[in-house]
């Protein structure tokens, strides 16, 4: 059973793969309490509205057990703004498998640039009002997903990865960490029915010869199976493919995956001899 005691016994463990990240940047403990104060404002006030409570100073302090003037302190912070990562992603699901924007034999379709309800303004317009369709256009002709023809826009890639930026790479970071917790404190609850999936594979002896050509197919078969999942997936979402008696509350569901090679030789940086 998963309980408060269990997890304080196996919080340290959970806690040293970001205290390892802390140690490689140099960042201190002072800057890691900081953040770990933050987060704990941050995630009862999350809590609260969750559950449709109130957020008080008062609850916040006793949910986290920071005193009033620290929860002051912190609520009042400026937090960067969300990244629009998982709304670009979703208008690519969007064009792949909406019927509105899919042409015969179930390809995407080129999408015109004219505004109308089927244009690629119609489909970013389709998944959020409050999406701005050349901001989206310009991050995917960045991230090279598309490309503008004579015709209008065509969808070269269907899968949004990790950006370049550090700064879409840690929300994606945090949303993966966050999608796992979850389905390890489900899988330990004892939970009825099924259980999440879970799995991992590793061989901790694998020939250095053959490192380049297992990353290429984990990249290939990870890609792959991704497609079959959101060719799946969209035949549930509401989006997508609405059901006009559907009636409560949607799920979010999720699937993630990452795979890599540890202890990789990298030909480490040349040093200054003014280091030594």
């Amino acid at each position: 059973m998963f309980n408060r005691v269990l997890l304080l016994k196996h919080l340290s463990s959970l806690l040293r793969p970001v205290a390892a990240l802390c140690v490689r940047y140099g960042i201190r403990v002072q800057d890691i309490i900081e953040a770990l104060k933050s987060a704990l404002v941050h995630e009862a006030t999350r809590q609260l509205n969750k559950e449709g409570e109130k957020v008080t100073v008062s609850r916040v302090g006793v949910m986290t057990g920071l005193q009033r003037k620290e929860v002051l302190r912190l609520q009042s912070g400026q937090e960067r703004s969300p990244s629009q990562h998982d709304l670009v992603a979703k208008v690519l699901g969007q064009w792949q498998f909406d019927k509105e924007f899919v042409a015969t034999g179930g390809k995407p379709r080129i999408l015109p640039l004219d505004g109308s309800s089927r244009s690629f303004y119609g489909l970013v317009k389709k998944v959020s009002q409050d999406l701005n369709p050349a901001t989206v256009l310009f991050e995917l002709e960045r991230c090279g997903l598309v490309r503008r023809t004579r015709s209008g826009v065509l969808l070269i890639s269907p899968t949004y990865a990790l950006s370049e930026r550090a700064e879409d790479g840690f929300d994606i970071l945090s949303d993966d960490l966050r999608s796992l917790l979850g389905v390890v404190e489900h899988n330990l609850s004892e939970p009825v029915g099924l259980s999440h999936l879970h799995a991992r594979t590793m061989y901790d002896k694998i020939r250095p010869e053959g490192i380049e050509r297992i990353k290429e197919w984990l990249l290939r078969e990870g890609h792959a199976m991704h497609d079959r999942a959101r060719a799946f997936l969209s035949q549930y979402d509401q989006d997508v493919n609405p059901d006009p008696n559907f009636k409560g509350q949607p799920a979010k569901v999720f699937l993630g995956t990452f795979g890599g090679v540890e202890n990789e030789v990298i030909a480490a940086p040349e040093r200054d001899e003014q280091e030594e």
